[in-house]
């Protein structure tokens, strides 16, 4: 092309949201994805991963937390302690590195809650199901995606407050979260996201001791 000029006075205004979308959001980089994920795991690829975890969720916030949490900038002790010190960058429940995967999937705080899911769901979920999404389950990618959220809501009211985490806190944190959303679900006539919702905040309520 070199140095054309393009006559774009007469585009339509979907040329010119295009073009702002294009500046404004670029696939995720998953290189850092590399140090959790088992190196035998095939990788979907970003069209797939994006469509699985962000183009099919239902709420915008769950989207947005989504492609947070494959950039790799979801607020974690990791990241916050670089420019908050006062902000530990262990975890205060086990003493791990306080990384977005260790919050959301690899503590021990929240081991129970994907352990409950995946006997209900007869799956063996993993990191790479939780982060990446699952082929052809647009109501179970939502509904990890909420569990994910609230886990992470969690995680910020007893770090901002100093509240001690706890694993019975967290499962009535996400049973009225799931509560709640399966009404709204419901409203919106999402009654099948809407059920699994409901059951699983049963699920996550029957090992609350």
């Amino acid at each position: 092309m070199g140095n054309k000029i393009l006559d774009i006075s007469q585009k339509p205004s979907k040329f010119y949201y295009q073009l702002l979308v294009n500046m404004k959001c670029e696939p995720p980089n998953l290189a850092h994805w590399k140090t959790v994920i088992p190196r035998d795991v095939e990788i979907p690829s970003i069209d797939i991963i994006m469509q699985q975890k962000v183009m099919t969720i239902k709420e915008n916030k769950l989207a947005e937390f989504n492609y947070k949490l494959l950039c790799g900038i979801v607020s974690c002790g990791m990241l916050v302690n670089k420019w908050k010190p006062d902000i530990s960058s262990t975890c205060k429940f086990c003493n791990e590195n306080e990384t977005q995967y260790h919050i959301v999937y690899l503590c021990p705080l929240v081991s129970d809650i994907w352990r409950c899911l995946s006997e209900k769901t007869q799956r063996n979920l993993t990191i790479v199901d939780i982060a990446l999404g699952i082929p052809q389950e647009r109501n179970l990618n939502n509904l990890i995606s909420q569990i994910a959220f609230s886990i992470h809501k969690y995680w910020i009211i007893h770090t901002n407050d100093h509240v001690i985490a706890s694993k019975r806190n967290l499962k009535y944190l996400i049973f009225h979260d799931l509560m709640f959303k399966s009404k709204v679900m419901k409203a919106i006539e999402e009654k099948e996201l809407s059920d699994l919702m409901f059951n699983s905040a049963n699920w996550i309520q029957e090992t609350i001791t």
